[in-house]
């Protein structure tokens, strides 16, 4: 015969938040591409042989793959340092449109207090 066991609430939260937290982990891993269960491996330390071998091949197939794009860096900077200038005009752009803002909401306000004072016959 089996018991039955009586939970609380917060205890039956506990429980469900024990498998519930690990299952949206690994599900939103996969829905980014990246691999959840490897990475709670390597959070928790399991399997430190492994992912050893495999750092050190994956470290060797990005310095092969930036190799052969070093010759478009040229241009890759040129672009970045094209667009970087661009947001700096636009960035100061609009702290010149921010600040006349500012100033033309003092004056209404200045303008607000004003007309109070009219209304109220001072």
């Amino acid at each position: 015969m089996a018991k039955k066991y009586k939970l609380t609430g917060f205890s039956r939260f506990l429980v469900v938040m024990l498998f519930l937290v690990p299952g949206a982990y690994i599900g939103a891993a996969y829905y980014n591409g990246e691999d959840g269960i490897q990475n709670i491996k390597e959070l928790v330390g399991i399997e430190s042989e492994q992912t050893s071998t495999s750092t050190s091949t994956t470290t060797s197939t990005p310095v092969t793959t930036t190799t052969s794009s070093a010759e478009e860096l040229p241009s890759d900077v040129k672009m970045l340092q094209d667009e970087l200038t661009d947001l700096r005009r636009r960035i100061e752009a609009m702290e010149r449109e921010n600040k006349e803002l500012k100033d033309q909401v003092f004056d209404k306000n200045e303008e607000i207090v004003e007309l109070q004072r009219k209304l109220r016959g001072e």
